[in-house]
């Protein structure tokens, strides 16, 4: 003769691990997979714009008195467009080329009304090989002179779009010395730089970036 377990026994034995419910095998699957999504969706960045650091970077105090130190390694920026320059004068030119041309005494002027908020400057994101690429360079004011410098505005804050999505803003130094940060851009997206803030100048609502180039180094 069998007799029945009873009831409140079964319960007291499960509760102390004494007996192990079988999970079906297609039960386990979907509840594995359920708690391997839910750590990977504890484990992804919150989304929305973010806040760039700078990477520190050495550089002379007056670079129009010095070396300029990191031409081996400056890629001018593909497909760089302006969405204003401020127009020559005399012999002075100001467009977009003297971003990637390795002279830190020329420099992209904006050439719209203000101090240049809005203003934007656009390019594509170049990768070389298996060489990092991810760090953009910059070097803030229109640097030919310190007089000049203090004359003109320079960026405060740039908002970074890629492939017309805002993703983040990085604060640039009021400084001469080179700047570096990484936007996050992949091989043949668009990056804009929008100027969101400026350092006025003393003299002129001009404001001015003397490089911008893309690092790539092994």
């Amino acid at each position: 003769m069998v007799r029945s377990v009873p009831i409140a026994l079964i319960s007291l034995l499960l509760a102390c691990g004494g007996l192990t419910p079988e999970i079906p095998e297609p039960d386990r699957a979907l509840r594995e997979a359920e708690e391997a999504r839910i750590q990977e969706q504890e484990q992804v960045a919150p989304s929305g714009p973010i806040t760039f650091e700078l990477e520190a970077y050495p550089a002379p105090e007056l670079p129009w008195e010095a070396e300029t130190i990191w031409g081996c390694c400056g890629v001018p920026l593909q497909a760089l467009t302006a969405s204003s320059t401020l127009p020559p004068q005399g012999r002075n030119a100001y467009g977009v080329e003297h971003l990637g041309d390795d002279d830190p005494k020329t420099a992209w002027v904006e050439g719209a009304e203000g101090h240049g908020e809005g203003e934007r400057l656009a390019f594509e994101w170049y990768q070389e090989g298996d060489m990092d690429c991810g760090v953009l360079q910059i070097r803030n004011g229109y640097q030919k002179s310190k007089k000049l410098f203090q004359a003109n505005g320079r960026v405060k804050e740039l908002k970074v779009h890629l492939d017309g999505e805002l993703v983040g803003t990085v604060t640039l130094k009021d400084s001469y010395h080179d700047q570096l940060f990484r936007p996050g851009a992949k091989p043949g997206q668009r990056v804009e730089l929008e100027i969101a803030s400026v350092y006025p100048g003393a003299k002129h609502q001009d404001t001015a970036l003397s490089q911008l180039v893309q690092i790539c180094a092994p």
